[in-house]
């Protein structure tokens, strides 16, 4: 959690510290899932760790649908509202057990988009806490 929260980290994670994560108590299945969402969506991973990673945890982050693009065209038009309101549509469920990891890839990476960024960290280590 500290990995999501910390707003002066500015290295890179490996894929290697990724899957060393062990998860603590909980579906430890999914909460390195959603470690992984959180830590891409922050652009904390590189590249080919990101792709290593989606593939390798199957965490389909490339999956569009109408709520995915509309949530990446309010980022790149630089618009926190209308983000930080499709945000909370795309968290709607009864636990974040329910929270779709490409899901909450793509909320962190747009809220970080328009300078939401302790939003950002803040929904990724909440994710991480209530898994």
């Amino acid at each position: 959690m500290i990995a999501l929260a910390d707003p002066d980290a500015t290295g890179r994670l490996s894929y290697g510290d990724l899957a060393a994560y062990s998860g603590g108590r909980g579906d430890s299945a999914l909460k390195q899932r959603l470690l992984f969402a959180g830590l891409a969506g922050l652009g904390r991973l590189s590249a080919g760790d990101i792709e290593r990673a989606a593939q390798a945890l199957a965490v389909p982050i490339g999956t569009e649908n109408g709520w995915t693009r509309a949530l990446d065209r309010a980022a790149r038009a630089g618009q926190p509202g209308t983000v930080a309101l499709l945000a909370a549509t795309g968290m709607q469920t009864a636990s974040w057990h329910g929270m779709p990891p490409e899901a909450l890839y793509r909320i962190v990476a747009a809220l970080r988009a328009v300078g939401l960024e302790g939003e950002a960290r803040m929904i990724a280590a909440e994710a991480i806490a209530r898994a």
